[in-house]
């Protein structure tokens, strides 16, 4: 049982406990000498009783909307509080376990509390005439009325009140800093992430196929809050990457058919692999040994990890440990990757290993690796693709023959582009721009799409002829001794105004190398488009995309801690409450 689960016994005992002293008095009114006791010590019950629904119920501001606090704290930690559990651990940090052993302590003195009183813990009632009290009285059971008794009981729980108040306001005034400080290590821990992979993959594109290769990686929207105690790696094998790889149909230099298990378009076949971190115990290379990470035992993992809003059709996975709790909000829980019953094998040609599949199902291609990281590769149970447009051509509200691309698909994408500018910045994946041409989709032609079932995930898309595979540590740049040019920056900004506008806007695409006077008039254009930002986005997105331009000089980037987290909270958090208020209906 939580400690949160404990909370609600402790309020759920102490109001029984102040109407049996009410009842008892009132019996017992003739007694002048018991009327004194009982009055003070249903006070003081009353009193605790009272604190302890304010610490609880500031535990919630913030958290839960405001119109149902008040339901929730008449239903102590029922199961209206479950869907916030996260982000109330979240809240508590590193005191969670100091909160739920002093909540503990308070339970066992009420449970003494209603020995005392003679409430029973079954559908039986406490005595309820004088007769029966008195009866109850001589039997020398722990039954008491007398004020002395119950002191060390008060005593208990006011200790208990008095430290749970301590630790609820720091918590509460230190949660803002926390969640930034969190937010640079989720950054760093994506990039160096998404930066293996990179390597991994193109390393097991061995193949010699005549044709070029395309990789497209999943942009997506991660809530994760990292807390002191965190094992980063072992976060990291909570997460799934989805890729997507690009060959064309045709024979290759090594006599080989380079085809992929999908549905197949005139030219072009894709294979949707899902990508998860594993234990790299065993390694082909001896002369490189395995990093261990092993902390102590009694180390307590957890991980706050709540991913964005998938259409309720989509299959894909997030694997869940039976040690570590994952915390998903207003979403179901997704099911485990499958497993193979024997060791994978390290992936060497994984064009071949696709090929192989076509002809013969299988729970997982193999592992690839990079320096100390290794990944599964599985067959992705997202549906297959028959199309591939970009963004661009999503845009055109003229362009038909594909699925609506409505106002809360747009949300959305706008929001994993932008959290997705921050954690593949400096990476191979992202260059010193973004364009509508760089991010892709993929749907079926086949499916028809509902307002609740969108294609509209949006991709990053890398493309390599044979033999060019170049592997890397991080992201080259030229020397720049320009005057500072965010141009990332700047780009998000145009994408998402010509993304929410529905329109590729004349004269607005950024280009490499741009310098002050070529992106002054882009931003005047950016101007003059303000109402129809504001018309088809709000004032949230207008501020967004206000502030991607005012950016564009400023001598921070994002290598910058400080800057990464302005990006966050003016870009990234703008757009969650957008989202936030489309899943809540406004």
């Amino acid at each position: 049982m939580s400690g949160l689960e404990i909370a609600g016994l402790v309020l759920g005992a102490l109001p029984l406990a102040i109407k049996a002293v009410q009842s008892y008095k009132s019996i017992l009114s003739s007694m002048w000498h018991v009327q004194y006791g009982l009055i003070c010590l249903q006070r003081d019950l009353e009193t605790e009783c009272i604190r302890f629904q304010n610490t609880c119920e500031t535990l919630l501001v913030g958290i839960a909307p405001l119109a149902m606090i008040d339901r929730m704290t008449n239903n102590p930690f029922g199961d209206e509080w479950k869907r916030y559990s996260d982000e109330l651990s979240i809240r508590l940090w590193t005191s969670k376990g100091t909160f739920e052993t002093h909540v503990a302590e308070m339970l066992a003195a009420t449970k003494e509390l209603k020995e005392k009183l003679c409430i029973p813990s079954n559908d039986a009632t406490n005595p309820t005439d004088s007769h029966s009290i008195l009866q109850e009285l001589k039997k020398g059971t722990s039954f008491t009325l007398n004020r002395k008794d119950y002191e060390n009981i008060l005593s208990r729980i006011k200790t208990g009140n008095s430290a749970l108040e301590g630790l609820i306001a720091p918590n509460n005034d230190l949660e803002s800093n926390r969640r930034h400080r969190s937010q640079a290590r989720v950054t760093r821990l994506l990039r160096g992430l998404s930066l293996s992979i990179y390597n991994a993959i193109l390393s097991a594109l061995t193949c010699t196929c005549a044709n070029e290769h395309s990789v497209s990686l999943e942009l997506e929207h991660r809530r994760v809050v990292l807390v002191p105690g965190d094992i980063e790696e072992q976060v990291a094998k909570k997460f799934n990457f989805n890729i997507v790889l690009k060959s064309a149909n045709g024979v290759g230099a090594d006599g080989r058919n380079c085809v992929a298990h999908v549905i197949q378009d005139t030219r072009e076949s894709w294979s949707s692999l899902a990508v998860r971190l594993v234990d790299n115990e065993s390694d082909e290379r001896p002369s490189s040994p395995t990093k261990i990470s092993n902390p102590s035992q009694n180390t307590r993992r957890r991980i706050r990890l709540i991913p964005w809003m998938r259409p309720k059709s989509s299959k894909s996975n997030i694997a869940i440990s039976s040690a570590t709790k994952t915390r998903i909000k207003n979403i179901q829980k997704l099911p485990i990757l499958p497993t193979t019953p024997s060791s994978p094998k390290r992936v060497i040609n994984l064009c071949k290993a696709i090929q192989i599949s076509n002809k013969q199902a299988v729970s997982c291609f193999g592992y690839v690796l990079h320096s100390e990281r290794k990944f599964e590769l599985y067959p992705s149970s997202s549906p297959s693709f028959q199309r591939k447009v970009t963004l661009r051509q999503i845009v055109d509200i003229s362009k038909k023959g594909l699925p609506p691309f409505e106002y809360p698909d747009k949300i959305k994408a706008a929001l994993a582009l932008s959290i997705s500018i921050l954690h593949l910045y400096d990476t191979p994946w992202l260059e010193n721009m973004v364009t509508l041409d760089d991010i892709v989709f993929f749907y079926d032609d086949c499916i028809e799409y509902s307002h609740h079932d969108s294609p509209y995930r949006p991709h990053i898309m890398k493309s390599y002829g044979s033999g060019n595979f170049p592997l890397t540590t991080q992201k080259v740049k030229s020397p720049n001794s320009r005057k500072p040019m965010n141009l990332i920056i700047f780009s998000l900004g145009v994408l998402l105004t010509q993304l929410i506008i529905g329109k590729a806007i004349k004269g607005l695409d950024v280009e490499d190398n741009m310098d002050v006077k070529s992106v002054s008039p882009k931003r005047k254009i950016g101007s003059r488009l303000t109402n129809g930002i504001l018309e088809n986005g709000g004032t949230r997105y207008l501020a967004v995309v206000n502030w991607c331009f005012e950016n564009v000089h400023n001598e921070a980037d994002l290598r910058n801690d400080n800057f990464c987290q302005e990006f966050f909270e003016a870009v990234v958090t703008q757009l969650e409450d957008c989202v936030d208020l489309l899943e809540r209906g406004n």
